[in-house]
Formats: structure tokens, C-alpha cells, sequence
């Protein structure tokens, strides 16, 4: 694998102060040597548990300890997509360099939806139901 892309989030389980930095490698599989039958590849790298604020310095810091441990050279990255958080924005710019960085689309969406929908009264109504729907065929499923 010569080149790859990354997609790297933060997440924290609900309810709880755990938080874990998540790394997908994307890459083409070259066994082909990148014709138009060579597949797209994905995997996920770790799932590893941060135990600092999560700034900027830090998660770059994670990025270098991934990236060693999994013996990926930073010139074979040709992006990080992240969300649009400044700490991931920096830690990116830090890591590799001004323009590296793709923002993900779906974080996008989601703000754009969140925003369109938190003061309406229609729309969150509706939602509100589905959610209730979705949580009594949970609850029933899970007995």
C-alpha cells in the first residue's frame, strides 16, 4: 500500500466520560497495480481511549503514536478527513500540514439538519414520535 487516506473522529459513550480516537485507513488494494479492477479498501485501525483533554497537541500526539504503530509513513497520507472541530482542524494542520484535511460530509449534514430542524415546531414533533417509535420496538426486541 503505497498512498492512503485516513478518517479519524473522537467519540465519547453516552452517559460516560470515556472518550476513544478512532482511525480508518481507506486505500486502494494494488494487487492490481491500480487498474480499474483494483478495489477500494477499509479498515479500521483502533479504537484507542484518550485520557487528556482533547486538544489540538494531544490528539496530534495520538496521531504520531497511531501512525508509528501501524509503520505508516506520514508522506504516504494524502488526507485526514475529520469534522469540523478546531481541535481537530489544528491537530490535522499540526500533524501534517495545511490542506491535508477533508471535512466530513456527514458531520456536515448533520449540522445543517440540526440547525434546520432545532426550532421547528412541525419537525420536531414528528421526530420526537419516531424516536419514541424506535425506542419501544427496542425496548420490546430486547425483552
Amino acid at each position: 500500500m503505497d498512498l492512503l487516506s485516513n478518517r479519524r473522529d473522537i467519540l465519547t459513550l453516552m452517559n460516560s466520560t470515556r472518550s476513544f480516537i478512532v482511525v480508518t485507513a481507506h486505500f486502494l488494494n494494488t494487487a492490481n497495480n491500480c487498474t480499474p479492477e483494483s478495489e477500494h479498501e477499509m479498515v479500521t485501525l483502533t479504537a484507542r481511549r484518550m485520557y487528556q483533554a482533547h486538544t489540538a497537541d494531544y490528539i496530534k500526539e495520538c496521531f504520531q503514536n497511531i501512525t508509528d504503530e501501524f509503520s505508516i509513513e506520514k508522506g504516504c497520507i494524502l488526507s485526514i478527513t475529520t469534522d469540523g472541530g478546531a481541535n481537530m482542524v489544528a491537530a490535522v494542520k499540526k500533524f501534517l500540514e495545511d490542506g491535508k484535511r477533508i471535512p466530513c460530509m456527514a458531520h456536515l449534514l448533520n449540522l445543517i439538519v440540526d440547525g434546520a430542524t432545532r426550532d421547528n415546531a412541525p419537525v420536531l414533533q414528528i421526530a420526537n414520535r419516531v424516536k419514541a417509535i424506535v425506542f419501544q420496538t427496542i425496548s420490546e426486541c430486547n425483552g
